[in-house]
């Protein structure tokens, strides 16, 4: 799909967006969605009459800082290839690159179907939900900001989970952990990635699956570098009415005025998504108190969280909402979200199932053996190497049938007492869960 079309998609989607949560009632305590009608907020910019003011604000460039794994998974990608561009760009920049544009070429396409790691079956054209379908790294990242945008807009709660699921899931495996290749490529199901023509729409050559900078097609090594940081901008906003929201968690720090202009700074301590408690600390520059609200997301998935302020239980609130602490703040405080994480299957394509657990899909630990190939076949389109892995353990299991009511008894919860600065490979996860399973020989 041509990027216009993608646009108009997005649009219907924040249209329906914002109908639905202007429609929501108010609850006390709880900001579910009443309609913003004028923005008090002199600090950060809003949409002016007649257009409706958005609930939630962007910040300047510099108002939030990554911390703990978001910062070393940024740091990764400075000195990979985000930070090596003048020398990569040559690479990619030839006449294979749609992003030249102006030559009819129609490497893009929209995401249509979901899979359980929150991306689509879009192989090039749109393919479904099987998740041997690959889906791009491009979409990726284009369609977390595709959510980013929906969330200032109409401050939906779906939007900031789904945000979360891809941020999560997808972009992580796609590129290797120095930042230096990627997949064009990844499927939800993916054994074994090697030079081998799939049941993709596209094959160029057989390489999607690899890891390369020109492995399928050159796009995605100029367009993956926008994920972390836009995700990283938008953990934060202003509010219309004077405040912070945290919408979308990750460990992290932000700076920003509130009130009549008093500075604030809030700091984000947590290992979410591995972990299910957030510490907020509150730092003010003024020594006498200052009133705002601060507005924070309960996912969908959370059956009850729990708010706590200064060590005492504030609020428990259910899942799919967003949750308003007005209240008189002064250095500090602290803010603790606890969001308990359960255990849930659900089903996808001709009723294959994924294990889920708060924000993060599970699957299953197989053995990898690494290998760079030297490409003497094809190397001005491909590059002149690029890597496959072969798995080393069996990954032919089927998980038994189990009813909902006996997961939690059937599979059990391991976790690592540190969480590593970089949790994003197979040594440092820092949860496993263990159950029963058959192999199935004929896979």
């Amino acid at each position: 799909m041509k990027k216009n079309l993608f646009l108009i998609f997005t649009i219907l989607w924040v249209g329906n967006g914002v109908y639905s949560f202007a429609q929501k009632p108010d609850k006390k305590g709880v900001k579910e969605g009443k309609p913003v009608n004028e923005s008090t907020n002199n600090f950060y910019l809003n949409n002016k009459a007649p257009l409706r003011p958005n609930p939630y604000l962007e910040l300047p460039l510099g108002a939030i800082k990554p911390q703990g794994w978001l910062k070393e998974m940024l740091v990764r990608q400075k000195n990979g290839a985000t930070g090596q561009l003048d020398k990569l760009d040559p690479l990619v920049m030839n006449n294979r690159n749609g992003w030249l544009g102006g030559d009819g070429d129609k490497w893009e396409r929209g995401p249509y179907w979901r899979q359980a790691q929150g991306l689509y079956g879009g192989d090039e054209a749109l393919h479904g939900s099987n998740p041997t379908q690959g889906s791009e790294l491009c979409t990726a990242v284009e369609l977390m900001f595709s959510l980013e945008s929906m969330l200032g807009i109409t401050g939906q709660v779906s939007f900031a989970d789904h945000l979360e699921k891809i941020t999560f899931n997808a972009l992580p495996t796609q590129t290797t952990d120095d930042y230096l290749a990627r997949q064009y490529f990844q499927q939800a199901n993916q054994v074994m990635l090697t030079r081998h023509i799939r049941n993709f729409n596209e094959n160029h050559g057989g390489t999607d699956a690899c890891y390369g900078l020109l492995t399928g097609y050159p796009c995605c090594t100029s367009n993956m570098h926008q994920g972390w940081p836009k995700f990283t901008q938008n953990l934060w906003y202003a509010t219309p009415d004077n405040g912070l929201a945290a919408l979308v968690y990750s460990p992290s720090e932000v700076k920003a005025k509130v009130a009549g202009g008093t500075e604030v700074k809030w700091v984000e301590e947590t290992n979410y998504p591995f972990s299910e408690t957030i510490k907020f600390t509150l730092t003010t520059s003024k020594k006498a108190p200052v009133s705002f609200p601060f507005h924070l997301r309960i996912p969908e998935w959370c059956r009850k969280a729990t708010i706590s302020i200064n060590g005492k239980t504030w609020q428990e609130a259910t899942g799919n909402q967003i949750v308003v602490v007005n209240r008189e703040w002064k250095s500090g405080d602290l803010v603790q979200l606890q969001l308990p994480m359960h255990l849930f299957k659900t089903k996808w394509y001709e009723n294959s199932v994924a294990v889920e657990r708060g924000p993060i899909t599970y699957a299953l630990k197989i053995g990898e053996d690494w290998k760079t190939v030297q490409n003497e076949k094809d190397p001005i389109w491909f590059g002149k190497q690029y890597i496959e892995v072969r798995p080393t353990t069996p990954w032919n299991y089927g998980l038994l049938p189990l009813p909902d009511r006996q997961l939690a008894e059937s599979f059990k919860i391991v976790r690592k007492e540190q969480v590593a600065a970089y949790p994003w490979t197979v040594a440092e996860a820092p949860i496993e869960i263990k159950v029963k399973a058959k192999r199935i020989p004929s896979w």
